[in-house]
């Protein structure tokens, strides 16, 4: 190795220069960079292979395909002359043999199509044997299917029929099913409410309502419930256990529309109850809605109730908390002990913007101001404390 090249493989392993630059430099000194080339060695002769034979094309199946066995079969149990696409049909739906030997069995005139749609959805023979059993054998395909679909249960059919419902169709009984109204319940309506119609069951149940509000209604003897209402109820909560708190309240004569009204309003047992430990007595329905319309607060019924004002009643309360007048304001103005304090005061000072700073100013000017004067020292306009 001459020096030039040895210097140029130096500065390569010192990383100075790169692989290309290297094999540049010693190129240029006539020395080829390339590495040193290995011995071949022999290779034993191999003998000679026979040739391949030629592979065949590749024949893509059928996806239509149908076996002959199955074609058979079908034909022994009657479905002869089918077309491939029928037999496919059929196939693919995996209707066996046994399952068409069981329609048959039942005395059905079966299409095709029938029998597919009966496979789709897995009905079974048995409930249709039960079904007609019933007395139901006026159905169609298209009715077993959808009573297959929901899951409707030859027994609750049974019971349906006890109860006497001479109008009762496969929708009605469908309906019922896939909104899940039992019997029981159909029987509880029908038993407080002949008049109700089937379909007006059907919405009580799709809307919650249950079978204990209808016998807690029934108990009240509404002369205003109609099945509309009813159904409100189960939309808006108005359950058995509100029926009976709201009635043991004794805040006057309930009506359907009311107990809908309070409900909708959050008038609440608990509520009611606050009010009356405060004091606030001869309460009503229609006022403990108005109340909880414009927020009337148990903090303000109670910091009022203290006052012991002779106009505390419910209408009043509620101009008070339409006209700002908070439990901290009437706590303020209770504390100045005004002579001529009411509850319709409070509602004009909240009316004329009399706040607790102008009162409590006014106040330690002159103890002896009343709560009229305050309210029209706010309609005029603060004076000058030298005029107090």
């Amino acid at each position: 190795m001459n020096d030039e090249r040895k210097q140029i493989l130096e500065l390569l392993a010192k990383g100075k220069i790169n692989a290309q630059e290297a094999s540049r430099l010693l190129d240029a000194v006539g020395v080829a960079a390339v590495e040193p080339v290995k011995p071949i060695l022999p290779v034993a002769p191999q003998p000679p292979q026979p040739p391949r034979a030629p592979v065949p094309p590749r024949v893509a199946r059928d996806p239509n395909y149908v076996s002959q066995r199955y074609a058979a079969a079908m034909a022994k149990v009657g479905l002869e002359n089918l077309s491939n696409d029928e037999l496919w049909e059929l196939q693919i739906h995996h209707v066996t043999p046994a399952y068409v030997q069981q329609l048959k069995g039942l005395g059905l005139e079966l299409k095709i199509g029938d029998i597919v749609e009966l496979a789709i959805h897995h009905v079974s023979p048995s409930l249709i044997a039960e079904v007609k059993q019933l007395g139901l054998d006026e159905l169609s395909i298209n009715d077993i299917v959808q009573l297959g679909i929901h899951h409707v249960r030859p027994q609750t059919v049974r019971e349906l029929q006890e109860l006497g419902l001479d109008d009762l169709t496969i929708d009605n009984i469908v309906q019922l099913g896939i909104h899940n109204v039992r019997p029981g319940f159909v029987r509880a309506v029908f038993d407080s409410f002949p008049d109700v119609t089937l379909d007006q069951v059907v919405d009580m149940g799709i809307h919650g309502v249950r079978a204990d509000v209808i016998t807690a209604l029934a108990a009240m003897a509404l002369p205003d419930l109609t099945p509309d209402q009813i159904v409100d109820m189960g939309i808006h909560g108005v359950n058995a256990a509100y029926i009976q708190g709201m009635q043991e309240l004794e805040i006057g004569k309930l009506t359907a529309g009311i107990l809908i009204d309070m409900r909708i309003h959050g008038v609440k047992p608990k509520y009611v109850r606050a009010l009356q430990k405060a004091g606030l007595t001869h309460l009503t329905a229609e006022g403990l809605v108005d109340m909880r319309i414009h927020d009337v607060t148990t903090e303000l019924v109670q910091q009022t109730a203290v006052l012991g004002l002779p106009d505390f009643r419910e209408e009043q309360l509620v101009e008070m908390a339409i006209h700002g007048v908070t439990p901290k304001f009437v706590q303020a103005i209770g504390e100045l002990g005004l002579p001529d304090l009411s509850t319709a005061n409070l509602v004009e000072m909240g009316i004329h913007g009399v706040s607790i700073e102008l009162a409590l100013k006014v106040h330690k000017v002159n103890p002896e101001i009343t709560a009229q004067e305050l309210i029209e020292m706010a309609i005029e306009g603060e004076p000058d404390p030298e005029e107090w």
